[in-house]
């Protein structure tokens, strides 16, 4: 006889660890199954193969209305994509306690849709290492006190001066690298034109306007080959062209593709007035 017309919508769903949810409505027997684990191995540069699969049977299968979209999946509706939950340790199928958008498992203060907002890892009450809590981190750029320092909570050194922002503390004094004084969220924290980390290394205050007027090396304290003098200033080498001190002096050098190495001084106060460099 006539075969018979068997009609459904069929829904699989592959989220970015490759587990497969896969369930069907209106047919005569439904399935539904939730992260099963698959052979899929997810990229961007994969076709996408549908194929009939009739159990040995002479029977045909249509396909009408087919949507493919790629994407973060939200299985459980709780505003977290599934990629997100698994990559932070959450269950991607629940949206309750400590899974779901409110959930708070590292106790930062933070909800886990805060986080997923601010990049941050929400089993991490300190997701950069920075030693500063997720929570005080604003990241307004703004310095407030020890509960809003303004910082990146998901960069350990939000101004990039070379500081870790759990060092860099505005409301203490100047004493040394591992209490600077500065600020996280300005890498010339006196604005003098010289950064925080360039002073340091040539032995000035980072928090005080002491830019000097002049500048003096001898370049004979350094053993051949030195190219950091901790003085604020820099040894540039260009490709194979190099520059470094040799026999207490410095070595610039230039190839025939005009090709040069240089030496950078930090900037002088009082410099835009005239200047003189001597040397031999």
């Amino acid at each position: 006889g006539r075969a018979s017309i068997v009609s459904g919508v069929v829904c699989i769903t592959v989220a970015a660890d490759g587990t497969a949810t896969f369930t069907t409505t209106g047919a005569q027997t439904n399935a539904d199954f939730t992260d099963v684990d698959t052979m899929f191995e997810l990229n961007d540069d994969h076709t996408f193969a549908i194929t009939a699969r009739t159990g040995g049977a002479n029977q045909e299968v249509f396909i009408d209305d087919l949507v493919i979209v790629t994407g973060d999946f939200d299985t459980d509706g709780d505003g977290l994509s599934n990629a997100y939950e698994i990559q932070n340790g959450l269950n991607p199928a629940s949206a309750e306690g400590d899974d779901g958008a409110d959930g708070d498992p590292d106790g930062d203060g933070l909800s886990n849709l805060e986080e997923s907002q601010l990049g941050t890892n929400p089993q991490s009450d300190d997701s950069d290492g920075d030693g500063l809590k997720d929570n005080v981190e604003t990241g307004t750029g703004i310095y407030v006190d020890a509960n809003d320092t303004g910082t990146n909570p998901a960069n350990a050194d939000s101004d990039g001066d070379g500081f870790g922002d759990g060092v860099e503390d505005p409301t203490v004094p100047f004493v040394d690298a591992n209490q600077p004084g500065t600020d996280p969220n300005r890498s010339d924290t006196d604005g003098d034109g010289l950064g925080d980390a360039d002073e340091l290394a040539a032995g000035r205050n980072p928090t005080q306007q002491d830019q000097p007027s002049s500048y003096a090396q001898d370049f004979e304290s350094y053993p051949d080959g030195a190219t950091d003098l901790s003085d604020g200033s820099l040894i540039a080498s260009n490709g194979n062209v190099n520059a470094s001190v040799q026999d207490g002096q410095l070595l610039l050098t230039e190839n025939t593709n005009s090709n040069n190495a240089a030496f950078h001084i930090p900037a002088l106060k009082g410099s835009s007035g005239g200047f003189t460099v001597k040397f031999d």
